[in-house]
């Protein structure tokens, strides 16, 4: 039988990706049976592995970035629960990128994507750290416009630092 290279590729994605999955459950200490639905796709199951890795409950290894993969796999098949604890679980993926937490190496770019990812989701802190890196140059080249914007978003969100910043551009 032959496969034309995009199912091929397809085909091969998603048998890595449960790998990946599979194997991420077991070294975390995750119980069999909640990973086993979880590499079904199962969005309740997918939930739980997350939350258990974001808080390092039910004897799991707390691991913030694994923990955000799994959100956004239960976010993409429906799970309101994964929806509701996203921003603040995409804040810690980026302090942990920013600060290099946790055996994760420091990266700004990544650290950047999960705070817009988090404040695009509500999260107020996240928009703050983002326009305060654009409005005083940390760790990116200044940009009044781009720190303006986020400082908005986190004044508009709620937190109360951002409009004392936001006046002083």
């Amino acid at each position: 039988m032959k496969f034309s290279s995009v199912i091929l590729s397809s085909m091969l994605g998603i048998a890595i990706s449960t790998t990946t999955l599979a194997a991420e459950c077991e070294s975390k200490n995750v119980n069999a049976e909640l990973c086993q639905k979880a590499n079904s796709g199962d969005a309740e199951a997918l939930y739980q592995v997350a939350k258990s890795l974001l808080d390092g409950s039910n004897n799991v290894k707390q691991d913030v970035i694994s923990a955000v993969d799994f959100l956004d796999k239960a976010i993409s098949r429906g799970s309101a629960e994964a929806k509701a604890i996203s921003a603040e679980a995409f804040n810690k993926a980026g302090n942990t990128y920013y600060f290099g937490e946790n055996g994760v190496a420091q990266n700004t770019k990544l650290a950047i994507q999960w705070y817009k990812k988090a404040a695009r989701a509500g999260h107020p802190n996240a928009a703050f750290n983002i326009g305060c890196m654009y409005a005083f140059g940390e760790k990116v080249a200044a940009n009044k416009a781009e720190a303006k914007k986020w400082l908005q978003m986190a004044v508009d969100a709620g937190n109360k630092d951002a409009q004392s910043v936001l006046n002083s551009l």
